[in-house]
């Protein structure tokens, strides 16, 4: 081969791989989860250089007792109950990073925080996330809800927090901590998480006169499940961990007990003829049921 072809196929061969180092490092990073408290947003990793950000803030009416039904693929949640009684408030802070500079913006134009109600409710979807390639983009959603409200949330990557509502509330992450704080729970809990704490405090009402018992279902793969409430309340409990420990601190009738690497518990407090069924899961983790102060 002649001097000059040598040249081109180093040349090109150093194209190739640094094209591939910057996308093996832009694909790894978009898997990189960050920010672990639950008030913190999630972060993007530093190697992104140029970012952009903007802040949409969105209001709709909606009737009492209200449903919530919010989905964003990637970003921190936090739903609380506040003032006023008939409008769902929605500040969404969107955040986009790229390797190369225009990129980001238009990343962040092709993003859509979609807010509707209809009746009593109301509806919070993010669109247009997925398939950005070297790119990242976040949208993290600070929503506050009239208090009597159902929460429904489907959040793919982020810290979930819903704080003081009255109602219902279902949740399903992939990774992110789960945190309910100052609930009044009056049907029921529904909560599956594949990697992260899931962390319960509130009250559970009694279901009396409805015959049928409600269910405080706390599911996580890998992580803690924490579930704490007033020390007279009523309830049956179901908890299982594969790799952990299980610990009550509340006195438990009817106490069943086992597990070798894992353990198991079954029990119930304050009983009554329809206490509120609690069945706690972890595959990998503690699990605690203690009173509130």
């Amino acid at each position: 081969m002649t001097r000059t072809t040598w040249i081109v196929v180093i040349v090109v061969l150093l194209v190739f791989i640094l094209a591939c180092a910057v996308a093996c490092a832009a694909l790894g990073a978009v898997f990189v989860y960050r920010g672990s408290a639950v008030t913190d947003p999630v972060r993007v990793p530093e190697m992104f250089v140029t970012g952009v950000q903007e802040t949409v803030v969105s209001e709709v009416g909606i009737r009492t007792p209200a449903t919530l039904d919010l989905r964003n693929p990637w970003g921190n949640v936090t739903i609380r109950a506040g003032d006023p009684a008939d409008v769902v408030l929605v500040e969404a802070t969107k955040e986009a990073r790229s390797i190369f500079g225009p990129e980001g913006q238009r990343l962040l134009q092709q993003v859509e925080v979609r807010v509707t109600a209809n009746g009593n409710r109301a509806s919070v979807q993010v669109l247009g996330v997925e398939g950005f390639g070297l790119g990242q983009v976040t949208v993290n959603l600070d929503v506050t809800v009239p208090e009597e409200t159902d929460v429904i949330v489907l959040n793919e990557a982020g810290n979930v927090h819903v704080e003081g509502t009255q109602g219902s509330i279902r949740v399903r992450s992939d990774a992110g901590n789960v945190r309910m704080r100052d609930m009044t729970v009056t049907e029921y809990v529904d909560v599956q998480n594949s990697a992260g704490n899931v962390d319960f405090e509130g009250r559970v009402l009694d279901p009396d006169p409805d015959p049928l018992p409600w269910e405080v279902a706390l599911r996580t793969s890998a992580g803690n499940v924490r579930f704490a409430v007033p020390a007279d309340t009523p309830f049956t409990v179901d908890a299982e961990t594969d790799v952990g420990s299980v610990i009550s601190d509340f006195e438990l009738e009817d106490l069943q007990t086992g597990g070798t690497v894992g353990q198991w518990l079954k029990g119930g407090a304050n009983m009554t003829p329809v206490s509120p069924n609690v069945i706690l899961r972890s595959a990998a983790g503690n699990i605690r049921i203690e009173p509130l102060p």
